[in-house]
């Protein structure tokens, strides 16, 4: 487990949390290898300086290069019980040590819960009317504080430490998810632009291909410069709808567990979106893009979309 320093972290309000310090636990969802929670964070008095909260447990990846004598080395028989036998065929649970990887969320806003929230998804045809009368008013409507953690990366204030390029325009972040760089396949790194005008596809012009370009070509250069990943196992895309409002290319490895993090049912090739410009200068002006929208998370939108 990590310690108590590095498990706490600074909230808006100067306050310094741990898992610890979180109460009146609800949770919201839930897996096998996975729970969220939402709560309260805050000293027990005076009542009324909680701060909103959400709290998520995960288990950390088996490490193979240790997992396999965990099970079979000394004291193992002491550590399993035979729960199955069947000809040839055995089970056991054994007790292990085990690490739990936790993320803090404090104050939380509504939106940070949602998308945190078990919930049903529907696939959405949002055609330019759509995008113009739903879509656009919802993305408007979100607070500017949600991507303040976007613009600390982009000044200098946070995660120097992931910054892995810097050019006009825009930077290429490790995403700090990728917590083992020696695990290629959970690679995952963001090129995050500049210009805070830019929020999602829908903002992109002919004008704006010699940046994806240049965005393209930085981030497959760091990941084979700098971790010896071909450009061939690489992934460049947009999200849509993104989980935040300040455009973003993911990168990630062909061999990545699609299922967990990178929700590649609403992915657009970061190629295709070159090639779509290209053609047509104001191809996402024009275009319909279906995207999936979770019954929590993107409730207002489903609301008037399915009214």
């Amino acid at each position: 487990m990590a310690d108590a320093k590095k498990m706490k972290m600074t909230t808006t309000t100067g306050e310094m949390y741990a898992p610890w310090d979180f109460g009146n636990l609800q949770v919201i969802k839930s897996s096998a290898h996975f729970v969220a929670y939402t709560g309260t964070a805050g000293p027990s008095e005076p009542e009324g300086t909680k701060d909103r909260a959400v709290l998520l447990i995960g288990k950390v990846p088996f490490d193979p290069a240790t997992v396999g004598t965990s099970v079979t080395g000394d004291g193992a028989p002491n550590r399993s019980a035979e729960i199955f036998r069947n000809s040839k065929f055995s089970k056991y649970d054994v007790s292990v040590s085990d690490t739990w990887r936790v993320e803090l969320i404090a104050p939380c806003s509504q939106r940070d819960v949602d998308k945190y929230s078990d919930q049903t998804f529907s696939f959405i045809r949002e055609t330019p009317a759509v995008y113009t009368a739903v879509t656009l008013p919802y993305i408007e409507a979100i607070p500017p504080s949600s991507v303040e953690w976007v613009h600390n990366i982009l000044e200098g204030k946070k995660e120097k430490e992931n910054v892995l390029a810097t050019q006009p325009g825009f930077m290429i972040v490790k995403d700090y998810k990728w917590n083992d760089s020696a695990n290629l396949a959970a690679m995952h790194l963001l090129g995050l632009v500049q210009d805070r005008g830019l929020r999602s596809v829908r903002d992109l012009r002919g004008a704006h291909v010699p940046l994806l370009r240049a965005v393209r070509a930085a981030g497959l250069g760091v990941l084979k410069d700098q971790f010896g990943i071909d450009t061939a196992q690489v992934r460049a895309y947009f999200h849509y709808l993104p989980t935040f409002y300040h455009l973003h290319v993911h990168f990630d490895h062909v061999s990545a567990d699609v299922t967990a993090t990178h929700a590649v049912s609403k992915a657009i090739l970061l190629d295709d979106v070159i090639d779509n410009l290209e053609l047509d200068p104001e191809y996402y002006v024009k275009a319909s893009i279906t995207f999936t929208a979770g019954s929590v998370r993107d409730a207002k939108i489903l609301e008037q979309l399915l009214a």
